[in-house]
């Protein structure tokens, strides 16, 4: 049921997901930089490897440079990146042109990087809700919608679209590598290869 080739394969992609969403983000970081706010993010921002703009005076310079120059960078990299999820998501469902196993991993993977933001995002807001104003969910209100959205599409990923060969090599490889993949990138090597 199970090939060893495409479950090392799906394994080994999802290895690299905490990797790549940093780096996806800091390259996000820097191309919106570069377009909309002339490279001033860049000189407050030290590109790192959790990919997020980190620290209450980074933000607090942002907050000046979203007035400054009337656009959110934060906002900015999370349209993006809901943007890139949905097209994969779209791929994978309406398949306007055959999809291999491979690509199909592929195109999951991609979907996930902003899931993981998302479920981060939601999991942040039901742990923290009494401590939360509604100043809060203005400020943010578009990342909580788009989180939804994207958590309920990849409900129905898994629910309606995957089959049981599928199902279970996600809880079988693609969960525990996500894992595996956040425990060596957070701990381990993020920090050695990209500190803050």
């Amino acid at each position: 049921m199970l090939k060893k080739k495409e479950s090392l394969f799906i394994f080994f992609l999802f290895l690299l997901l905490f990797p790549t969403y940093a780096i996806l983000n800091n390259a996000l970081i820097f191309i919106l930089d570069l377009l909309f706010t002339n490279g001033d993010v860049s000189n407050i921002f030290t590109y790192n490897y959790t990919g997020n703009l980190v620290g209450c005076l980074v933000h607090a310079q942002l907050i000046k440079l979203n007035q400054i120059h009337n656009f959110s960078i934060i906002n900015g990299i999370i349209l993006v990146s809901f943007l890139i999820s949905l097209s994969c998501w779209s791929m994978l469902v309406i398949k306007l042109f055959k999809i291999t196993t491979y690509l199909k991993w592929i195109l999951i993977f991609f979907f996930s990087l902003f899931l993981y933001t998302s479920l981060q995002f939601i999991s942040f807001i039901i742990f923290n809700y009494n401590n939360l104003d509604l100043y809060y969910f203005k400020e943010n209100y578009v990342i909580t919608i788009l989180s939804i959205i994207i958590v309920v599409l990849a409900i129905h990923l898994f629910l309606k679209r995957f089959n049981k060969k599928e199902k279970i090599q996600m809880l079988i490889f693609v969960v525990p590598g996500s894992f595996i993949s956040a425990i060596l990138w957070l701990e381990y090597l993020g920090p050695v290869l990209m500190p803050i």
